[in-house]
């Protein structure tokens, strides 16, 4: 890989975890199975200008996973198991025409256990891919439902990357009429949707699941010491204490704000922290380099880390081709 002006190919490749793209296959055939989409910048489907903003952006390799517009709304459980299939191998069509650039992260059908295992299972073993997005809630199976148990055990059996992704912000209406939801709503869900895992035990019962919390963890960090000091009293029952379990939770550096992802890094360890943009949406940050430059002033460790050595490692598990 040539050097490029900020000097990252000669420190390791830089990886951006949180990034989505629209499958022109997907469009060419037809589009999503009838659903509607809304508007979306023309990059989320163009890979000329996305693979020219990543060299502008410092960027060497992004996790792709699809738009979450494009998750299964309204779709009965077998149409949303063909939407997702449709969906995943457009997706895959189009990493495996930039294997150097690209790896796919797949949807899968959340109705039932069953059904999301076996096509995370189809998405790593025959189309290459890293792990899936997951939508919080919404479609299918509350993620923390208790007959999701089958995926949890297939994504830890398979080193699978996961990454819960708001798909509306929490209570819609009362946030859109606010124009709020994007500003606190989606982070907040996020954040409802992880502590439900945490709460259900899935991490006590699936301690090497790889789950990627997006938006730097969202009121997470911030609510962690409220959470462990309430755990007993809101009437957990045994298992990890919630800072044990964060421990083993990785961030996204989504923060948009220098002093909140020092704090998000303190509190879990740079080693816990993935490079995450959130392209090509404007509620993303194209300078999430440059920031993550700042935390790691000083201490080249720490860039290495937080800019892809953490994430190559965690790829690496689950393809063992990267």
């Amino acid at each position: 890989m040539s050097e490029d002006a900020s000097g990252t190919a000669s420190r390791g490749a830089v990886i951006d975890a949180h990034a989505h793209l629209l499958p022109a296959p997907l469009l060419a055939s037809g589009g999503p199975s009838g659903l509607p989409l809304p508007g979306f910048p023309p990059v989320l489907s163009d890979v000329t200008a996305r693979l020219r903003r990543m060299d502008e952006g410092g960027i060497d390799r992004q996790v792709v996973s699809p738009w979450i517009e494009l998750a299964p709304n309204g779709l009965s459980p077998e149409r949303a198991e063909r939407h997702i299939r449709r969906v995943n191998d457009a997706l895959a069509e189009v990493v495996g025409r930039h294997p150097d650039r690209l790896v796919g992260m797949a949807m899968v059908p959340q109705h039932t256990g069953e059904q999301a295992a076996g096509e995370l299972l189809r998405a790593v073993t025959e189309l290459g891919m890293c792990g899936a997005l997951l939508t919080t809630s919404g479609i299918g199976l509350p993620l923390a439902d208790p007959a999701m148990e089958p995926f949890w055990a297939a994504a830890e059996r398979l080193s699978a990357v996961l990454m819960p992704h708001p798909r509306h912000p929490v209570e819609v209406a009362r946030t859109r009429a606010q124009h709020i939801g994007d500003l606190v709503g989606t982070p907040v869900e996020g954040t409802l949707a992880v502590v439900s895992l945490l709460r259900a035990g899935v991490l006590d019962r699936h301690s090497d699941l790889r789950i990627c919390v997006v938006h730097g963890g969202g009121a997470l960090p911030i609510l962690a010491g409220r959470v462990e000091a309430l755990w007993d009293h809101s009437g957990a029952e045994g298992g990890a204490r919630p800072l044990e379990l964060l421990g083993r939770l990785y961030f996204d550096t989504l923060t948009h704000d220098d002093r909140a992802l020092a704090f998000l890094a303190d509190l879990v360890g740079a080693d816990r922290l993935l490079l995450g943009t959130d392209f090509p949406f404007a509620t993303g940050d194209p300078r999430a380099v440059e920031r993550v430059e700042r935390l790691a002033s000083g201490r080249p460790d720490v860039r290495q880390a937080v800019l892809g050595q953490t994430l190559a490692g965690l790829l690496g598990q689950v393809r063992h081709d990267l």
